[in-house]
């Protein structure tokens, strides 16, 4: 090409002055590129039948550097790239595929059944049958997301957070595994999840839809933008009283939780304050002082029984209406502003801290336009609450589940697409065993031969004398020929080195 070019060049510097003897030289010039040209094709063409012969395995024994090097110094890996794939992958390397993804299954295989034994408690053979379950339940999830080694994880981790080794159902398992990889939840925090669920009688995904969709209702209702997941959070970090004081009903932990932070707290905070105001003596002492202090009425009656019933949602309402805005509480003098703080159960800080927040969710506020339009759709069509909660629930979760990225996706379907061979290293798991128990059986033999070592050492040794033989007979040889081309050494001389080899 840089010839031809030049040509071009020098033709068209001569322009018309051209003579027909430079005519002729650049007519034979070009004839001679493309005789250069039929030698080239030539030579690719028997280069792509060289490449297609060779296996993946020759490739990278011939070459060095990392594995895209290894590859496209043969051209193999760019035919791949310019989607020239058909060139590339020949029955040889499919093959040779084939058997380093059964080759790295059985390997991930073996560690995932050892970790299950080890975590669990079990035997080997033992978890050799639950790892067949945990493959059997990826592939009847029909999510890229849910693999055997994702599903054995996720027993691992409900294991060691709820305390037992008992085999837990496929949607247990295949809930965690997506929540924790598609949703981005703790393992503690989806633990949790499943643990209301049992607690319940309801699915995992249920519990979480549940909490979303009462989540996404109230933002619509009251048309603030609270994070739908940090309530989800929020509820499954709840301790076990106030979960339990609630009767697990995820629904309204949700509801509790998501008063709270509406009003600038946090639901084990309103908890506190639910306990102070049952010293009823104390409270209501607050109470009249800082009524004294501010010269205006403060009821907490309500307040206080709210909190007698563990309706923390309520008591949070009302100490937030008692309270008053953070316009309020700046007008204030010190002495007032912490009388206000007693009565309401908490310390000035955690009242201004509270005001401020509070204020901060009022301003930034609004909703999604979409959501707030289903959310009034659904309560002309007369549904409940309860209802409503349900629906835009089951949406939100099937959208966060969704929410990952295009390599996020990619990276899942690859590791989906290597189940086939895990299924096959499972299969072969009964006959590698017995395998493995031979070699180690043979492995103590030997180490018990003093004799047999020093016969295997001699054998070793002799075998590299003629290693090392053999490699200079061919060294040898190849620089006798190379020689004898170039004319650098005689026939005769030729012959004494061969009888010399």
């Amino acid at each position: 090409d840089s010839n031809r070019l030049r040509l071009e060049v020098k033709r068209k510097a001569l322009g018309n002055d051209i003579t027909n003897q430079q005519k002729e030289f650049f007519i034979l010039q070009e004839g001679e590129l493309d005789k250069q040209q039929q030698t080239l094709n030539i030579i690719n063409a028997k280069n792509d039948k060289l490449q297609k012969q060779k296996g993946f395995f020759q490739l990278i024994r011939e070459n060095a550097g990392g594995l895209a090097d290894k590859l496209d110094k043969s051209g193999t890996l760019s035919k791949i790239l310019s989607g020239n794939i058909l060139k590339t992958l020949t029955p040889l390397r499919l093959f040779e595929i084939a058997v380093l993804g059964i080759f790295n299954a059985f390997k991930g295989l073996d560690k995932t059944t050892k970790d299950v034994a080890q975590q669990l408690g079990v035997s080997y053979h033992e978890a050799q049958g639950m790892n067949k379950e945990f493959s059997q339940i990826a592939q009847d999830s029909n999510s890229i997301f849910v693999t055997t080694q994702g599903v054995a994880k996720s027993q691992i981790e409900l294991s060691k957070i709820l305390g037992t080794n008992a085999m837990f159902t496929a949607e247990m398992l295949q809930t965690q595994t997506q929540l924790t990889h598609q949703l981005g939840l703790s393992a503690e925090t989806s633990a949790e999840i499943a643990k209301l669920g049992l607690l319940t009688g309801k699915t995992s995904k249920e519990i979480a839809s549940n909490v979303l969709g009462q989540s996404v209702a109230m933002n619509a209702a009251n048309g603030t933008a609270i994070t739908e997941k940090e309530i989800l959070k929020e509820v499954a970090k709840l301790s076990s009283s106030i979960q339990l004081s609630m009767a697990n009903n995820p629904i309204e932990l949700a509801k509790a939780v998501q008063t709270a932070k509406q009003f600038g707290m946090e639901l084990s905070a309103v908890d506190g304050i639910a306990g102070s105001l049952m010293d009823f003596e104390s409270s209501i002492t607050n109470e009249l002082e800082a009524e004294l202090l501010l010269g205006k009425n403060i009821n907490l009656e309500k307040a206080r029984q709210a909190a007698l019933n563990n309706d923390l949602a309520t008591v949070a309402e009302e100490i937030a209406k008692q309270a008053g805005s953070a316009a309020d509480f700046a007008k204030m003098n010190r002495l007032q502003q912490e009388s206000l703080a007693k009565a309401v159960g908490m310390s000035r800080e955690d009242l201004a801290k509270t005001l401020q927040t509070q204020e901060i969710l009022t301003k930034l506020g609004g909703q999604d336009a979409s959501t707030k339009e289903a959310y009034n759709r659904l309560v002309k069509e007369g549904l409940s609450q309860d209802q409503i909660a349900a629906k835009l629930g089951d949406k939100k979760l099937a959208d966060a589940l969704h929410a990952e990225s295009i390599q996020d996706r990619f990276n899942a379907s690859l590791n989906k697409a290597k189940e086939l061979f895990v299924q096959v290293a499972n299969a072969m798991l009964p006959i590698i065993e017995p395998l493995a128990d031979a070699v180690g059986y043979m492995a103590s033999l030997i180490s018990e031969s003093t004799t047999f070592l020093k016969v295997l050492g001699s054998i070793a040794a002799v075998y590299k004398t003629l290693q090392f033989l053999g490699d200079n007979v061919y060294r040898t040889q190849v620089l006798t020929n190379a020689a004898s081309k170039l004319g650098l050494i005689t026939e005769t001389q030729k012959g004494t080195i061969e009888r010399f080899n």
